[in-house]
């Protein structure tokens, strides 16, 4: 299969332009780890490419895909383009196009207690990071407002998989989502410099809503207008916590687990 070849082109474009995985809805998964996750969990995969170097050490995903997919969705590649293909620096030589799924129907929150709300997480490990510790402890609902593209290359691969695994939602203005969870007799919880120490917050089972800002700015003046609770962790001789770090020690506080 040529570099000129149109799905190869298609496979490169979805990589690096955001408006061609919104357009299409698809995107793309990198390594074997994460192929064998969707082919499993079944989610909508498109097709598979596979380096030439790669179709021995990776036959057990070709024949499961050649059972799920048939041979028509399987394309095997020259090791140099495909090397055209991944947004990696060493690639496994494998890797799969898949469905986009944006959730719509917010009654799927019923199906959960906990909701994770991210106020304008703008690097891409960080989202991944998230995602992935979010579905770890049980957090499996995820609202996104201005971040980063979720299905980003680099928030795929640091999701290690989970990208397809947990509900994603779209909050797209007028905090709409979030007030009708609070409607929805949730508890909103911001993530703030000045809050309540998380590690003294009484456990309940009450249904809530944690919410995470910003890498550089916190949660923004209107979403912790509409908080019921303020809550922070204690931290000596440092300011503040990597955002990613920071929504996993209080998601797992907050968690069954606690």
């Amino acid at each position: 299969m040529s570099k000129d070849n149109q799905k190869i082109k298609e496979v490169v474009s979805l990589l690096k332009d955001k408006s061609t995985r919104e357009e299409l809805g698809l995107f793309v998964v990198e390594g074997a780890r994460s192929v064998r996750d969707i082919i499993e969990n079944k989610v909508g995969i498109h097709s598979i490419f596979i380096s030439q170097k790669a179709v021995n050490n990776f036959s057990d995903i070709v024949m499961r895909s050649l059972e799920v997919l048939g041979s028509d969705k399987i394309f095997c590649v020259d090791d140099k383009v495909f090397d055209k293909m991944t947004d990696t620096i060493t690639s496994q030589g494998i890797l799969a196009i898949a469905n986009i799924c944006i959730k719509k129907d917010l009654g799927l929150f019923r199906q959960g207690k906990k909701i994770l709300y991210l106020d304008t997480i703008s690097d891409p490990g960080n989202l991944g990071t998230i995602i992935r510790t979010a579905l770890a402890s049980g957090f499996n609902n995820i609202v996104l407002l201005d971040c980063v593209d979720a299905y980003n290359p680099k928030v795929v691969r640091s999701s290690m998989g989970a990208i397809t695994k947990v509900n994603i939602y779209i909050e797209k203005e007028g905090h709409q989502i979030l007030r009708t969870l609070k409607q929805g007799k949730y508890k909103i919880l911001t993530a703030t410099l000045d809050g309540t120490n998380i590690f003294t917050c009484k456990k309940n089972n009450d249904k809530i809503v944690l919410v995470i800002g910003s890498e550089a700015f916190g949660v923004s003046k209107e979403i912790q207008c509409l908080a019921d609770k303020k809550i922070t962790i204690p931290m000596q001789n440092t300011e503040s916590l990597n955002a990613a770090v920071s929504a996993g020690i209080l998601m797992y506080q907050l968690s069954e687990f606690a």
